[in-house]
């Protein structure tokens, strides 16, 4: 997250409208500078009058000559859809700071792109064989909200699913509809208003019925009491703070469930640190989510609490900040998720008092469940701690988790120069692929052998003859998070209820002065396995 005073966070926070009407696909006010690209806007309007937009810049000679190419090979598009941020002075004043006196270089560009513009959704060929394979096609704008800070979107994507993206910074969550890519139209958005008792919305878990569940890493708008849809009531310490909320959105972004993240009871107060302190102190800044509907069951996991991070993004005030907790629910009834269970991860046998922020449970990104009937396991895995950690059963009462791979000596042996090891090198991302035979972090050590996979154990199910999972030493690259999403044909496929298509992880972003395509729809199926449910 690029750093942003507390006061500019509140105020962007407090940017609130209910959001009305339908949707509406008008041309474009704004000038194009190419020819060939064609403009045309989506527009919601909300409760104040104000409307808020996705304007697509399709390229039009790439729409015509990857169509024709395409019919000759009796092929369908395939894209890549990339929830990206504005560049602007934001990005760049720390760095050119760092190199004074540095070089005058450029000037002309950094001052051309040193103001806010828009975020976009950046929609990218990924078609093999397509003239276009590998360009932007499509770039998306979203207005008139501005340094959304874009984040995450939901792990995958079917037949009929909207794409839910959501902004770190501005506290909305955008619903798009691609059933005409290369274009997208707006259905829906939600606003600060409408989640009064969660802020800084993270990852999302679309259901079998369209809807999705998102987590909101933050605390409420306002400090204090806070009631949530079913009466429940939580005291948190403000916007970015904590304790979180999990939200349920319908298809059009309407806010149906706000839940708490954080249980009626206080949590450890030595490893859950609040700033400023709360009654009941809580690490419940929920960041990952998974669900299996099969089971009734919902997974979190806390990453830290988020306006910390965004006052010194260098050093955290308290290593207690990063949070050591996985959460487990009940979606029974999935307008009314509760938390089940807090587990507290191990801290591994690297672990140090000396040095608490890189002990290896410290700071869980991401949760991954696992996909078959028989299987009820899952995994976590943290970016400051820099390990994998695993439980048999989401569903038993009190989850016991072990870490079952640590990055850190896997680093250390790929590469004994790297000082850093596995900690703090973004290495919070992972999968488990459909067929449960291990997860997937996508990254930098895909070529080691399998043999030199330093303590690639096995974590067991827990019955005779499961062969278990082989984890495999591979973590996200260091850099600016993009959320990515293959899109394919949806035309194809098994019925909507067993189709769970595999989203490919983040990567590098695209700028915002590339243009891109015209309306076709989604191409075949989606990236990855379908995900049996």
């Amino acid at each position: 997250m690029r750093n942003m005073s507390l006061r500019r966070k509140l105020l962007l926070g407090a940017l609130a409208v209910a959001v009305v009407g339908g949707v509406v696909a008008v041309p474009a006010t704004s000038d194009t500078a190419y020819a060939d690209i064609q403009a045309v806007r989506s527009t919601l309007t909300g409760a104040d009058g104000k409307d808020y937009w996705v304007e697509n810049h399709v390229d039009t000679d790439a729409v015509d000559s990857t169509r024709e190419a395409l019919a000759d090979q009796g092929k369908r598009p395939e894209y890549l859809v990339v929830w990206a941020g504005d560049e602007n002075v934001a990005d760049t004043v720390v760095p050119d700071v760092k190199n004074l006196p540095g070089s005058l270089a450029n000037t002309t560009e950094k001052v051309r792109n040193a103001l806010p513009g828009p975020d976009f959704m950046a929609v990218v060929d990924a078609t093999q064989g397509s003239p276009t394979y590998g360009k932007v096609v499509n770039t998306a704008t979203v207005g008139p909200l501005v340094e959304n800070e874009p984040h995450h979107m939901q792990y995958s994507w079917r037949k009929g699913d909207k794409i839910y993206a959501g902004g770190l910074y501005s506290a909305a969550t955008y619903v798009f509809d691609v059933a005409k890519l290369p274009a997208l139209s707006l259905s829906g958005i939600s606003l600060p208003s409408q989640t009064l008792c969660g802020s800084v919305p993270d990852a999302y878990w679309v259901l079998n019925d369209g809807t999705a569940y998102g987590t909101y890493m933050g605390g409420p708008a306002v400090p204090g009491p806070c009631t949530y849809t079913n009466g429940e009531v939580r005291t948190g310490n403000g916007f970015a703070g904590t304790p979180g909320a999990v939200v349920r959105f319908g298809p059009d972004g309407k806010n149906l469930v706000e839940a708490p993240a954080a249980t009626t009871t206080a949590e450890d107060p030595k490893q859950c640190l609040d700033m400023p302190s709360l009654g009941k102190p809580s690490c419940a800044n929920p960041h990952g989510i998974q669900v299996r509907e099969d089971l009734n069951a919902m997974v979190t996991s806390d990453y830290a609490e988020p306006r910390t991070i965004i006052l010194d993004p260098v050093k955290a005030p308290s290593p207690y900040l990063r949070r050591p907790t996985v959460r487990t629910w009940d979606i029974s009834d999935l307008n009314h998720p509760k938390v089940k269970a807090v587990s507290y991860l191990p801290e591994g046998p690297r672990s140090s008092a000396t040095d608490p922020l890189h002990n290896e449970n410290r700071a869980v990104m991401e949760t991954t469940v696992t996909n078959l009937p028989g299987h009820r396991g899952a995994f976590a895995m943290t970016m400051q701690g820099g390990a994998i950690f695993y439980t048999p059963d989401i569903t038993s009462d009190n989850p016991v988790w072990k870490e079952v791979f640590d990055n850190t000596a896997a680093m250390k042996l790929i590469d004994p120069a790297v000082t850093n090891g596995g900690p703090s090198d973004n290495g919070g991302w992972l999968q488990t692929s459909t067929d449960d035979t291990k997860p997937d972090q996508p990254g930098r050590h895909e070529a080691l052998p399998r043999g030199d996979r330093p303590q690639a154990g096995r974590a067991r199910q827990g019955r005779p003859g499961y062969r278990g999972w082989r984890v495999h030493p591979r973590h996200l690259a260091a850099g600016r998070r993009r959320r990515r999403l293959r899109l394919l044909d949806p035309d194809q496929g098994r019925d909507r209820e067993r189709r769970r298509g595999r989203g490919l992880p983040v990567g590098a972003g695209a700028r915002r002065d590339q243009p891109g395509l015209e309306g076709q729809r989604p191409a075949l199926g989606c990236a990855g396995q379908p995900r049996d449910r």
